[in-house]
């Protein structure tokens, strides 16, 4: 096999499902096209990255290829019971998997605080850490926040206590459909011993919609 020529093809064959990617965010996404307009060339990325991406495992595969017989051999020994133990595998990992995204759906669907409750637990002053989680490029599309609402990127939740006392109770917002972002900090907060953490349902457009006030949101 020729070593430039595997290369060149795996690179076009990434290249190409980039560029399918970029036209539909193009077409039919202006936020998606937004995030992608802030890097200075995202094609040349593209191609970048493919190229490593095809050259690396190539390259490797190229190199070792001594070894890489050696182990298809001893795997044609093996036969059935290597099948077995590759499907096993496979199964647990899917199992796994599901049993994650079912826990994910029962604490959303638990967790979720409608704008009109929000609006109610801030009008009788309860003590509620407000978060937004919106980027600063989705801030700047949409320049207002819920009243007293804190502006907390998500990266910064790594370690949460650092940024708000476990003892709170906290309510996320951002601009995802089906609130995913909140949804997913939510879960993080959960499992750092955090015991009230809501994902706003509908985010910063059901309060909207529903005509609660919103205060402008300093410059990032």
């Amino acid at each position: 096999m020729d070593l430039a020529l595997a290369v060149a093809a795996a690179t076009a064959a990434a290249l190409g499902a980039d560029v399918l990617w970029y036209s539909l965010g193009h077409t039919h996404g202006t936020r998606v096209l937004g995030i992608l307009c802030r890097f200075s060339n995202p094609l040349l990325y593209a191609i970048a990255g493919s190229l490593l991406w095809a050259g690396a495992w190539i390259t490797l595969g190229y190199l070792c290829a001594d070894v890489i017989a050696l182990i298809a051999t001893g795997a044609a020994r093996l036969g059935r019971p290597l099948l077995i133990v590759i499907a096993a595998a496979l199964i647990t990992y899917v199992v796994l998997k599901f049993a994650r995204r079912r826990r994910f759906l029962r604490h959303l669907r638990s967790a979720r605080i409608t704008a009109f409750d929000l609006r109610q637990r801030l009008d009788a002053g309860d003590h509620l850490v407000v978060a937004d989680l919106r980027t600063a490029l989705d801030i700047e599309t949409a320049p207002y926040r819920i009243p007293g609402a804190r502006w907390i990127p998500p990266d910064s939740l790594d370690q949460p206590r650092q940024v708000i006392p476990k003892a709170s109770e906290v309510v996320f917002y951002c601009a995802e459909p089906r609130e995913a972002t909140s949804a997913g900090m939510a879960l993080l907060l959960d499992a750092h011993g955090y015991k009230h953490v809501h994902p706003l349902s509908g985010g910063l457009d059901a309060w909207r919609r529903a005509g609660f006030p919103v205060e402008p949101a300093p410059p990032r």
